[in-house]
């Protein structure tokens, strides 16, 4: 009668046992789990602030300079250009050859004094001296969208350009 009294005494504590050891891992899996989401979205947050923030370059006279933005883009500035970019939306003062990264979801927009130039993934140049009577889009390959102050939105094909006037009548 006591050995089957200490077998079942026995067994009450390995279930109270395992039950504890259980309790225990759920809350150390919920709060490693809790953690992990919340160094993730402090991570992903905290990138796309330094990817946003605006970041101006300067070419100087008499020299060519190439730089690769944020999503891979590569841009090379002719001399005494200007360019200012967060991301994907760049503005430029000056003249500047464009490689496009692909990205369908989010088109790649380049301000030139009164016109907007859109892509989605191509090879173009863009002349846009702010002294300047005009500004002249230049497509080596894929297609762009050109829209003027006037909102007129002009498709470019690939070896053709288009000169636009900023004079104001």
């Amino acid at each position: 009668k006591s050995y089957i009294l200490q077998e079942v005494h026995k067994r009450i504590n390995r279930s109270r046992y395992i039950r504890r050891l259980l309790k225990i891992s759920t809350v150390a899996a919920s709060i490693a789990i809790l953690l992990g989401m919340t160094g993730y979205f402090s991570y992903k947050e905290g990138f796309n602030r330094v990817n946003s923030q605006q970041i101006e370059m300067s070419n100087p006279f008499g020299m060519l300079s190439t730089i690769t933005l944020p999503d891979g883009s590569k841009v090379i500035l002719n001399a005494g250009t200007t360019i200012t970019y967060p991301n994907r939306e760049v503005e430029i003062n000056g003249e500047a050859f464009f490689e496009v990264a692909h990205d369908a979801e989010h088109p790649f927009i380049v301000k030139a004094n009164q016109i907007n130039v859109e892509v989605l993934g191509t090879r173009f140049n863009v002349k846009a001296y702010e002294e300047d009577d005009w500004i002249e889009v230049s497509l080596s390959e894929g297609k762009v969208e050109v829209q003027s102050e006037d909102k007129k939105k002009r498709s470019l094909l690939a070896n053709k350009h288009i000169m636009i006037s900023t004079i104001i009548l």
